[in-house]
């Protein structure tokens, strides 16, 4: 039932430290930092603008004598705003920087076998297939996401709330990341899904490190490369043999001679 490793976890994350700023990797990475920075200070102005007049509009309804339920209020506007701003900032990076991402987990794939034969693709189509892969995974997500906001309003159920959100936002990190490296050469969402599967502690374990990373100040810029790269080294080190690429001409010309 708990097949998988969480020391396995642990070293493919302290590797991928290591490996972040590698000279043939540090283009890929740079560029989804740079990105990242900026759509958090976008999305941090905008959720900081909404929160601060929504509250002083709220706040302006309080007659005087309840004036002490701001120091209630405040708490859970500020919960608010970083959870607004942790969700949103995470939905919207990996859709712009997906494409980045996808070259990135290629370098590592390429790094960890180098016998996998490197493939061309125009950025269109680059964009393309990995846009049209991230709204497929937000398929995924949503109505997952939906029935645990359920559960957390159903009384005694909420009970266990907090440890189903965690332990799904863990699975989720890891099903984001590896999956750049699988699209990469060619593997459905499903094929994914069933790898995740058949290694949960290690999937699991993985996915909270992300996440725990995640919540670190200035850490949670690099995480995302960061993500990428270890669950990069997670997928091709669990790869029975190397796995070919199947969106280049690399690709087609094996399956031509095939």
């Amino acid at each position: 039932m708990f097949r998988g490793n969480v020391f396995t976890a642990l070293g493919y994350l302290v590797e991928a430290f290591g490996l972040l700023f590698k000279p043939k990797l540090r283009p890929y990475v740079l560029i989804p930092l740079a990105i990242n920075v900026v759509i958090f200070a976008v999305v941090g102005w905008l959720f900081f603008s909404w929160v601060e007049t929504g509250t002083n509009w709220a706040l302006s309804f309080l007659p005087d004598w309840l004036a002490w339920l701001t120091y209630l209020i405040m708490p859970a506007v500020i919960l608010i705003f970083l959870l607004g701003v942790f969700f949103t900032f995470n939905m919207v990076a990996n859709i712009v920087a997906a494409p980045f991402n996808g070259l990135l987990a290629e370098q590592v794939s390429l790094r960890v076998s180098p016998n996998l034969p490197a493939y061309e693709e125009s950025m269109t189509k680059l964009v393309l297939r990995t846009l049209g892969r991230e709204v497929a995974k937000l398929r995924y997500y949503l109505p997952r996401i939906l029935l645990l906001v359920v559960i957390s309003f159903i009384p005694v159920v909420n009970f266990v709330a907090p440890a189903l959100w965690f332990g799904f936002t863990a699975w989720m990190v890891a099903f984001q990341y590896v999956d750049f490296a699988a699209d990469n050469q060619g593997r459905s969402i499903d094929e994914v899904k069933q790898f995740l599967k058949a290694r949960p502690l290690t999937t699991l374990t993985l996915g909270a490190l992300i996440t725990m990373v995640l919540s670190v100040p200035i850490l949670n810029f690099i995480v995302i490369p960061l993500a990428v790269i270890a669950c990069t080294l997670y997928w091709q080190r669990s790869q029975p043999e190397p796995q070919l690429h199947t969106h280049g001409p690399a690709a087609e010309s094996l399956t031509h001679q095939g």
